[in-house]
């Protein structure tokens, strides 16, 4: 109905979900990642950076402060 492909709505809820588990939970980046979809860290961090501008890593302790 938006128009937008199944690529970009699943980057969306990744991003969404990554920030969420970033911010509530202490999970590590490589379990984010494994849970999200991704075969490894390094790929998500890339997809991370993407989206937020930011690595996963950053963004947490940003959160946290």
């Amino acid at each position: 109905a938006e128009g937008a492909s199944y690529r970009t709505l699943l980057s969306r809820a990744r991003s969404e979900a990554a920030q969420q588990l970033l911010t509530v939970t202490r999970m590590d980046v490589t379990t984010i990642a494994h849970s999200l979809g991704y075969a490894d860290s390094s790929g998500f961090s890339h997809a991370f950076r993407r989206w937020s501008g930011k690595a996963p890593i950053e963004w947490r302790a940003a959160g946290r402060n």
